[in-house]
């Protein structure tokens, strides 16, 4: 394994543990479902909303944890063409399709997403500044992020 991987997988772990001890703090109005692609994403959403999660939108005021953000569905998936999937101003900007109508490739992002108003913030994790090109740790407690809702 290199030293790359390795600090993905503890970013990864990291954001992973901050994510269950949040479902924990949320027990009883909210639940965890697993992302229908088989990756390292989940879902902490409230209650009886799992419906809302589509190519179009997810519940508002729910919790993602991934390493990918920001890319263009195939359209064949998702039918607007300039709908930004998982998008974040947290991160760098998205990538363009690989060809017509194809996906783009996602950005990399290790981080827990509160999705509010349309677009994910950064609770906790790796985030990108935009303007200085930098990146840093949003560190946060799973109450304080509790209490962001």
């Amino acid at each position: 394994m290199t030293y790359e991987q390795y600090l993905k997988n503890e970013k990864m772990n990291l954001c992973q543990d901050f994510f269950n001890q949040l479902g924990n703090k949320l027990a009883g109005t909210y639940e965890t479902v697993g992302s229908c692609n088989r990756d390292l994403s989940a879902y902490l959403i409230p209650n009886g909303t799992a419906r809302q999660i589509t190519y179009y939108g997810k519940p508002d005021c729910s919790f993602r944890v991934s390493d990918h953000w920001n890319w263009y569905s195939n359209l064949k998936k998702c039918n607007k063409p300039n709908y930004i999937q998982c998008m974040t101003r947290d991160l760098p900007f998205t990538n363009k399709r690989k060809a017509p109508g194809k996906a783009s490739d996602p950005i990399c992002g290790i981080c827990v997403c509160l999705f509010r108003y349309g677009i994910y913030e950064v609770v906790y994790g790796e985030k990108y500044n935009r303007q200085t090109k930098t990146w840093s740790w949003v560190d946060n407690t799973p109450e304080a992020v509790a209490a962001m809702i």
